[in-house]
C-alpha cells in the first residue's frame, strides 16, 4: 500500500516536473522564435525601405536634372541671355521682336512638361513667357525679380529650388540667374511627382515624404501632410548630410539627400508592419499551446511515448520576377502590367502592337530537339532586341507571351512612326530570315506578324491583343512569312 502510495507520488511527482520542464522550455524556445524572427523582419524590412529611398532619392535627382536641363537650353542664344528689358538703350521694336522670340523659345522647351510657369523674369518685374494666374496673383503688387533672387541658394550655379512661395504649397519653383539683370523661373504641381513615389507593393503602408531644407513637407504619400512641417523629432534627419538608416520604438525611418539639399523620408511605422507578424505569433503561443496540453495529456495518461510535434514557418519574402529567363525579354505578366498602364496614363499617344510567331517551330523540336529550339527562342529575344531600338521616333517593349509567340508594344512619337513601324516590320522578316538561315537549311523557318494601331475602336490592351492577333492569324492563312496590319474583321490588309 504504502509502496503504491509512494509510486504513485513519484509519477505525480515525474509528472509535474516534466510539465513544469515542458512548459518552460516551450515557453522560452517559442519566444525565442518570436523574438529573432521580429529581429529579422525589422532587419530586412530597413533594407528594403533603405534601397527604395536610395531609389526614390534617384527618381528624384532624375527628375530635377531633367527641369534644370530644359532651363539650361535657354542659355544657347547669346542674343536672349544678354538681353535686358529694363535697358532704355533699344527701341520698342527691337524689344518686341527679341521678346517674342525668348516666348517663342520658352514655348519650344515646355510644350512637352507640365510647367505651370515658365519665363524670364527682369529687374523691372516685366515677365517674358508663361506665368500662370496664381504666380501672377501672389506678386499682383510686384516684387517678383526680387524675392525670386531670394531663393538662389546655389552660388556656383546660381540657381535654388523654393517651395512654399508666399505660402502657396501646390507648387514648386526653380530659379536660374539668366544675366546680371534676369532669371528664369520654371514651375510646376507638386502632385506631379505622384509618378515619381512609385514603391514596392511589400511596402504599401509606407509613408513617403520629401521634405525642403526647413521641414516643409514638399510631397507626401498622405496628401494631408503636404505643406506642413514635419514632427519636431524628426527635423534632426533633414540636417544631416548622410542617408540614414533609424529604427525608432513606433517606426522605422530612412532617408535619402537630393542634389538640391531636400531630403526623401521613408517612413514604416512598426505596429502596422507588424501587424501581419502579430497574427503569426498569436498563431505560434496558441499552437504553443495546444502542444503543451497534448504532451501533458499524454504523459498523464502515461500509454503513449511522449511526443512533441514541432513546426516551423517561414515568411517568403519574394518579387514577381519580370524577365523571361529563355529569351531575355519581359515574361508576359510583367509585360502586360507594363503596357496597360502606358495605355491608362498616356491615353493621348499612338501606339502599335504587334504579335509574333515562328512558322514551324514545331517542327525545330520534333526534328533538331528542344535544345535547339530553347536555343532559337533565345537568339529570337536578342534579335528583337537589336531591331527595335527606342528612338526619337518610337519607344518598345518587348516581351515573350508563351512558346515561340513574341510580341511588341511601341510607343510613337510622330505623325509618320506608323510607316516607321512597318518598315521595321519588313526588314525584321528579312533579318529573321538571315539570322536562321543554317536551320532553314533543315526546316523551312519564317515569322509571321501582326500589327493593331491604337484607336477609339483598339482603346484597351485586351484589344489590341486580340486586333494584333487577328492580323497575324491572316498572315498565317495567307502564307506565312509575311505581316498583316489590322483594319477591322474584314480588312486586314
Amino acid at each position: 500500500m504504502n509502496k503504491n502510495k509512494k509510486l504513485r507520488n513519484f509519477y505525480i511527482s515525474m509528472v509535474v516536473l516534466f510539465a513544469v520542464v515542458v512548459t518552460i522550455s516551450t515557453a522560452v524556445l517559442t519566444f525565442a522564435i518570436i523574438n529573432r524572427c521580429e529581429k529579422y523582419m525589422l532587419s530586412n524590412t530597413s533594407a528594403l525601405v533603405s534601397a527604395d529611398a536610395t531609389q526614390l532619392t534617384l527618381n528624384i535627382n532624375s527628375h530635377l536634372d531633367g527641369i534644370e536641363g530644359n532651363v539650361a537650353l535657354m542659355f544657347a542664344d547669346d542674343e536672349f541671355t544678354e538681353y535686358d528689358s529694363a535697358n532704355s538703350g533699344l527701341d520698342e521694336y527691337d524689344k518686341i521682336k527679341i521678346e517674342s522670340s525668348i516666348a517663342s523659345r520658352i514655348v519650344d522647351l515646355g510644350a512637352l512638361e507640365n510647367y505651370s510657369d515658365f519665363c524670364v523674369v527682369y529687374s523691372n518685374d516685366n515677365t517674358v513667357g508663361w506665368k500662370s494666374k496664381t504666380t501672377q496673383s501672389l506678386y499682383s503688387k510686384g516684387g517678383i525679380y526680387d524675392d525670386m533672387c531670394s531663393y538662389i541658394s546655389d552660388e556656383n550655379k546660381q540657381s535654388g529650388w523654393k517651395f512654399g512661395v508666399k505660402d502657396n504649397f501646390d507648387r514648386m519653383y526653380y530659379v536660374k540667374r539668366y544675366n546680371q539683370n534676369a532669371v528664369i523661373i520654371a514651375s510646376f504641381y507638386t502632385r506631379e511627382l505622384e509618378r515619381t513615389f512609385e514603391y514596392p507593393e511589400e511596402l504599401r503602408g509606407m509613408t513617403v515624404r520629401l521634405v525642403d531644407d526647413i521641414g516643409n513637407t514638399v510631397y507626401s504619400s498622405n496628401t494631408e501632410e503636404i505643406g506642413s512641417k514635419i514632427p519636431e523629432d524628426q527635423i534632426e534627419y533633414i540636417n544631416n548630410e548622410n542617408e540614414l538608416s533609424v529604427i525608432t520604438e513606433s517606426s522605422i525611418i530612412n532617408t535619402g539627400r537630393c542634389k538640391n539639399g531636400w531630403t526623401v523620408m521613408c517612413i514604416v511605422s512598426r505596429d502596422d508592419m507588424m501587424k501581419e507578424f502579430n497574427s503569426l505569433r498569436n498563431f505560434a503561443f496558441t499552437v504553443s499551446a495546444i502542444v503543451l496540453v497534448i504532451v501533458l495529456s499524454i504523459i498523464v495518461t502515461l500509454l503513449r511515448r511522449l511526443s512533441k510535434p514541432m513546426d516551423g514557418y517561414v515568411e517568403d519574402l519574394s518579387e514577381k520576377a519580370t524577365i523571361d529567363d529563355l529569351s531575355g525579354t519581359l515574361n508576359r505578366r510583367a509585360y502586360e502590367e507594363i503596357a496597360t498602364k502606358q495605355l491608362a496614363e498616356h491615353k493621348d499617344k499612338n501606339y502599335a502592337f504587334i504579335m509574333l510567331d515562328i512558322d514551324f517551330f514545331k517542327s525545330i523540336n520534333d526534328t533538331l530537339g528542344h535544345d535547339c529550339g530553347d536555343e532559337i527562342i533565345s537568339r529570337m529575344g536578342k534579335l528583337l532586341s537589336n531591331h527595335f531600338i527606342e528612338s526619337e521616333e518610337i519607344k518598345p517593349i518587348i516581351g515573350r507571351i508563351g512558346g515561340d509567340e513574341f510580341t511588341v508594344f511601341i510607343s510613337l512619337n510622330n505623325e509618320n512612326s506608323e510607316n516607321s513601324v512597318t518598315d521595321l516590320m519588313q526588314k525584321l522578316l528579312e533579318s529573321f530570315l538571315t539570322e536562321f538561315a543554317k536551320e532553314r537549311e533543315t526546316i523551312p523557318l519564317s515569322l509571321s506578324g501582326g500589327v493593331a494601331f491604337y484607336n477609339e475602336e483598339l482603346s484597351s490592351y485586351q484589344k489590341l491583343y486580340m486586333a494584333a492577333d487577328s492580323a497575324l492569324y491572316k498572315s498565317k492563312e495567307n502564307g506565312k512569312n509575311q505581316f498583316t496590319v489590322y483594319k477591322g474583321e474584314d480588312s486586314n490588309e
